[in-house]
Formats: structure tokens, C-alpha cells, sequence
């Protein structure tokens, strides 16, 4: 009985160690494939004027029998992904009531505030200044911009012939945004 002892006890060992090596030799016959080097950008919104930060109008002595005072604009998109573009404006003071605003879409490189070239193809908002709808959610669409699009605009101003407007006056901001 020892003697079958002592044989068992080295073959029970060796079999232990035969399974655990057979283990590691499973978990070592393994393979993968790995993507590194991921990464990720947002697309930007842009869009610019080439007003080089300056007013359109700064207009005194506005008067009925004159000339409609017109200035235009060009806007470019300068976002990577395409955008929604509306335009909205704000405006204060007793006169805005009584000047009437048109605002046209066309073609042609207007060097700002100048028309020369301008061509209308599109009237887009005609009414009174004070009625330009005022924010994002009820800005008059402009359609959906492409990278590197340009559109140029012509603002028409003319002031009612009534006697309230005597000696008021009236500011305004335009805006155009793009969203996605």
C-alpha cells in the first residue's frame, strides 16, 4: 500500500499539473484585432457679413419726398455642415412704427453698404420696421446654407408721409442666424 502511495501521490501531482498547464495553454492560444486612434469633431454653424463690423444705416433728416435710402449686405456660411439660416431684427423708438422696410434677396457681389450689381430675385420681408419678426422661432426662413455659400441682400427704408413721424427717431439690429 505505500508503495502504491507513493507512486499515486507523484501521478495525482502530475495530473494536476497537466490540467492547469492545459488550461493556460487554452487561454494562451487567443487572438484579437484592435481600431485604435479614434477621434471626433463637431461640424460648426458660421455664418459672417461683409459689413467689417460696421452700421448699414445711420440716416438723419429722413424725409417722404426723398429717395428710399438703400444699403445691402452680403452674407457668406462659413460652417463645415450645412445650416438653417432665418432673419430676424429688433427695433425701438417712436419712428420705427412709420418706416416701412423691404428686404430683398439677389444676386451679385455688393461691396457693403453699396448695390452696385445687385440684382433682386426675391423679396423677402416688405412691411413696417417695427413688424420685422424679432427672434429665431419667427424669423423669416432663408433655407438651408451650404458650406461656402454667399447670398446678398438689398434693405429699402422710406419713412411715412404722416406728421406723427416729425422729428422722431428709431434704431434698429438685423440679424441673420444659422442653426442646424
Amino acid at each position: 500500500m505505500r508503495r502504491l502511495r507513493q507512486l499515486l501521490v507523484p501521478l495525482v501531482g502530475f495530473l494536476v499539473a497537466g490540467l492547469a498547464a492545459g488550461g493556460v495553454t487554452y487561454a494562451a492560444l487567443d487572438a484579437s484585432s484592435s481600431n485604435p486612434g479614434n477621434s471626433f469633431t463637431a461640424g460648426k454653424i458660421s455664418i459672417q457679413s461683409n459689413d467689417s463690423g460696421n452700421t448699414m444705416f445711420n440716416v438723419s433728416g429722413l424725409d417722404p419726398a426723398d429717395p428710399p435710402v438703400t444699403r445691402c449686405i452680403e452674407l457668406e456660411y462659413t460652417g463645415d455642415v450645412s445650416g438653417l439660416v432665418r432673419l430676424y431684427g429688433t427695433s425701438a423708438g417712436a419712428l420705427t412704427p412709420h418706416l416701412d422696410l423691404k428686404v430683398e434677396r439677389g444676386t451679385g457681389a455688393p461691396a457693403f453698404p453699396n448695390c452696385t450689381g445687385f440684382s433682386p430675385t426675391a423679396t423677402v420681408y416688405d412691411g413696417a420696421l417695427d413688424a420685422l419678426p424679432a427672434s429665431w422661432a419667427s424669423g423669416l426662413a432663408e433655407g438651408t446654407w451650404a458650406p461656402g455659400e454667399k447670398r446678398p441682400y438689398r434693405f429699402t427704408v422710406t419713412v411715412d408721409d404722416v406728421e406723427a413721424a416729425q422729428g422722431l427717431s428709431g434704431a434698429a439690429e438685423f440679424t441673420w442666424e444659422a442653426r442646424e
